[in-house]
């Protein structure tokens, strides 16, 4: 019986034709012994290169809609401005947002004047404000006014 592999007179190929080549038997972790660092990195990028990418873009994708949504953060204040112009924005003017601020019960954002040191105490003026210092008891506060919290 003929080897599949000899070159015939005809052929088009030359002899030494990686086709003509005899067959090699071994397996690939046989192949990878005998190959230096370089001839292993083009062999594991030539035949496994498209699965790596994919699955670096697959766990790519798994962290980022983990990290989106494990640290969502609740929104205090959305704005959509629709077929207007920058003339048009009353939002120039801070007391447009300030009656925003003081009538809507979801902000949860305290602004107390001082910086909370013995030097610069933060100023209490709104029983708001004093339920604010169990959040920070190691601060520095002082009553600005009296406050009513009958209500």
């Amino acid at each position: 019986m003929q080897d599949k592999n000899v070159r015939p007179d005809f052929a088009k190929l030359p002899e030494d034709s990686e086709f003509y080549q005899p067959e090699d038997k071994r397996t690939t972790r046989e192949k990878l012994k005998t190959m230096n660092r370089k001839e292993k990195a083009e062999f594991i990028v030539e035949y496994y290169g498209i699965n790596i990418v994919v699955a670096v873009v697959l766990i790519s994708v798994a962290i980022g809609l983990v990290v989106h949504f494990a640290c969502k953060k609740e929104n205090v204040l959305s704005v959509y401005v629709v077929n207007t112009t920058q003339d048009d924005c009353p939002g120039d003017d801070s007391a447009f947002y300030a009656d925003f601020l003081n009538i809507n019960q979801n902000d949860k954002s305290i602004r107390l004047t001082g910086n909370g040191t013995l030097e610069n105490p933060y100023i209490i003026t709104s029983a708001r404000e004093l339920d604010e210092i169990r959040n920070n008891l190691s601060a520095h506060y002082k009553l600005g006014n009296d406050i009513d919290l009958t209500e």
